[in-house]
C-alpha cells in the first residue's frame, strides 16, 4: 500500500470536520501537489494509474478541499483499481440515500475483498460488508 493509502485511512474522519471549518487537514503535507505536477499526475491516472489517480483525490480533499475534483478523481482512482480508493468510495456511496448507491456501496466493498490486494483495505471491507449487506438486501 502506497503512503498517500495509509494516510487516507488515517485521516478520513479528521477529514471531515477540517473541511467542515475550510481549512487543509494537518499533516498533509505528503499530498501536496505542485502545479507543475499535476498534469503528469492527471495523465498517468488517466492512462490506469490507480496510485495517481487517488493522490490526486486525497489532495483535491484534503489539500486544495475542492470536495468536486476529489470526487471524480476517486471515482477514478476505484476504476484504475486502487483498493483503497475502491473501499472509500463504497463508504461515500452508503452515506447516500439511493436505494442504488446502496447496492453500488456493497458491490465495490466486495470486490475490495476478492481482489484481496490490500490487507488494511480488505479488512475495512469485511467490516463495512457486515454493517452494510443486510441493511441492503432488506
Amino acid at each position: 500500500m502506497s503512503k498517500f493509502a495509509n494516510l487516507s485511512l488515517l485521516l478520513m474522519a479528521s477529514a471531515f470536520a477540517s473541511i467542515a471549518n475550510g481549512a487543509p487537514i494537518a499533516g498533509t503535507q505528503d499530498l501536496r501537489i505542485s502545479p507543475g505536477d499535476l498534469p503528469r499526475l492527471k495523465q498517468e491516472a488517466l492512462m490506469g494509474s490507480g496510485d495517481a489517480a487517488f493522490h490526486l483525490s486525497q489532495h483535491y480533499q484534503l489539500v486544495a478541499l475542492d470536495e468536486a475534483e476529489a470526487a471524480r478523481w476517486l471515482v477514478i482512482a476505484a476504476e484504475d483499481g486502487n483498493a483503497t480508493a475502491q473501499f472509500n468510495y463504497a463508504y461515500k456511496l452508503s452515506k447516500l440515500k439511493d436505494a442504488a448507491d446502496q447496492v453500488r456501496a456493497v458491490y465495490w466493498a466486495k470486490l475490495v475483498v476478492k481482489n484481496n490486494a490490500d490487507a488494511a483495505a480488505v479488512d475495512a471491507a469485511k467490516k463495512f460488508l457486515q454493517e452494510h449487506t443486510q441493511q441492503v438486501m432488506k
